[in-house]
């Protein structure tokens, strides 16, 4: 699957031309795009995802960065710790992250600038602490790294051990905005999600971040459209107060979306918070 969407970002930037400028643009796409440094998009790790909801313990990012894959393994049967370590054989990203990477991509190249791709387990800690630009895909119980961020987050996803997924919690709730948000709908289900898109510095560096997450495969989807949809990002960010310019302006918007099948439905903007 890297493989594919390697050769899909590969071939857009062979064959597309430029037709839009940052002038155009509103953040995130007018501060990546005009930054010096590469912008590296990082896929999620579905692998390490089945993991977690196998052991019902979350994999934190410390272990992730130490190839620690597997927590907890004595607390396993020998069969379940035959089929975790099974679970982890190749370099996979999640099926949703394709299209995003190519949509993202394709915007990229109509702005002369070019995307990197590298799966998440393919990432090491020092990567990051450089002054490059990251976009990670998937919440942190499929790309571990995106927990690294959660003290600049209002919105942070929480692994529920029982529910084997999941939730949101706003640790800084607004007017008409709750504490939790709870998913109804797993993967492939029909019910409600969420999702969030968050612009944040990169901790000590020059760098900047770009999370798009949800709760399920299908809210990253959501996130992922949103984001690459330029016109309803300047539209939804104009309305929260930020504006076109240079200078870095960082952000989070909370999706709520409806899942049936596999897709999104009805996603609209729950919240939207200025860092």
């Amino acid at each position: 699957m890297l493989a594919c969407i390697l050769g899909a970002v590969v071939f857009i930037g062979k064959h597309s031309s430029p037709t839009g400028s940052t002038s155009q643009l509103i953040p995130p796409w007018s501060i990546l795009f005009r930054s010096p440094h590469p912008i590296w998009l990082i896929t999620s790790d579905p692998n390490i995802a089945e993991i977690q909801f196998l052991t019902r313990r979350a994999v934190s990012v410390s272990d992730y960065a130490n190839h620690n894959y597997v927590p907890t393994p004595n607390d396993l049967t020998p069969e379940e710790d035959r089929l975790a370590r099974n679970v982890l054989i190749g370099d996979k990203s999640a099926a949703v992250d394709a299209p995003i990477a190519v949509q993202i991509a394709e915007l990229a190249q109509a702005n002369s600038r070019r995307i990197n791709v590298r799966g998440a387990r393919n990432l090491q800690l020092a990567d990051i602490q450089t002054d490059d630009n990251f976009i990670f895909l998937g919440s942190p119980v499929s790309n571990p790294w995106t927990s690294m961020f959660n003290d600049q987050l209002d919105f942070r996803f929480v692994f529920d051990p029982v529910r084997r997924s999941e939730l949101i919690q706003n640790v800084h709730p607004q007017a008409n905005e709750q504490a939790i948000y709870t998913p109804t709908a797993m993967g492939w289900a029909t019910g409600d999600s969420f999702a969030i898109v968050a612009f944040l510095p990169n901790l000590d560096q020059v760098g900047h971040v770009l999370l798009i997450a949800g709760a399920n495969s299908e809210g990253t989807e959501a996130a992922g459209r949103l984001v690459a949809d330029v016109q309803r990002m300047r539209s939804i960010l104009l309305s929260c107060g930020l504006k076109n310019g240079r200078a870095a302006q960082h952000f989070e918007l909370l999706l709520h979306l409806n899942t049936m099948a596999g897709s999104p439905r009805h996603v609209d903007i729950l919240a939207c918070h200025v860092l």
